[in-house]
């Protein structure tokens, strides 16, 4: 065991990924963030109009099970 503690410290420090912010990974995680935002709303508009017409969406469904059985 001929090398030290500090050796190895000094050669893992080497391989390790620098702590800047690059712009790449920003760009990434704002992208992602857009895409978070852009599905939380189409899931709202979709709730907002299953609730408005969801007495309607019942009949409709009821009507077309009751026409099957007939």
């Amino acid at each position: 065991m001929s090398t030290s503690f500090a050796t190895q410290q000094s050669g893992i420090e080497s391989q390790a990924r620098p702590h800047g912010i690059r712009s790449r990974d920003v760009l990434s995680l704002a992208a992602a963030a857009l895409g978070m935002i852009v599905v939380s709303m189409l899931t709202g508009l979709a709730f907002a109009a299953w609730t408005s017409n969801g007495p309607a969406l019942l009949n409709v469904l009821a009507a077309s099970g009751l026409s099957w059985c007939l």
